[in-house]
């Protein structure tokens, strides 16, 4: 009887703690989707602030297209009022933690002007954090184009496809 106690205390224990975890990591999955929304509304709002805060100074951004930029030349971009964005939505939001690392995924749907030429798109965008002194950096991000009908089912059903074309070879 007294190991039956022991062995339940013991559950008890290590489900506190699993839910202690998985709590900390909501909480730091909320704070990395409320920075990308706090750099999107910078970015409608021509505010280099947030990009000061939450960029390292590191930071480079690859273009859908293939080019890249720095923090340095995003900030110049922005504040010079070469960029602008009239809208910058970002949905389906998906964080994924690795300690002191986070990669989060998302879709933006982008209405805006580079140089007064249409930069509107849809795009999966990649962006990576590393977490620096108890704060959370954005390091790098990679964006690809999302065609115009793009669903989540169609993208599911596509990877199942590869992963078959895989398994075959």
């Amino acid at each position: 009887m007294r190991v039956l106690s022991i062995a339940a205390i013991l559950v008890i224990l290590a489900s506190s703690f699993a839910r202690a975890d998985t709590n900390a990591d909501e909480r730091v999955e909320q704070e990395l989707i409320n920075i990308e929304r706090e750099l999107a509304r910078a970015s409608v709002n021509l505010d280099p602030v947030p990009y000061d805060r939450y960029w390292s100074d590191d930071f480079v951004g690859t273009l859908a297209s293939g080019g890249q930029y720095t923090k340095q030349q995003h900030r110049a971009s922005l504040t010079s009022g070469k960029l602008k964005f009239q809208s910058l939505d970002l949905n389906q939001i998906k964080v994924y933690l690795f300690g002191d690392t986070a990669v989060v995924n998302e879709r933006r749907i982008i209405k805006g002007s580079y140089d007064d030429q249409d930069i509107s798109a849809r795009n999966h965008v990649m962006s990576v954090f590393v977490r620096r002194g108890g704060k959370w950096q954005k390091v790098r991000t990679y964006s690809a184009r999302a065609g115009m009908k793009d669903t989540s089912e169609q993208y599911s059903a596509h990877a199942l496809g590869e992963a078959k074309i895989s398994r075959a070879l």
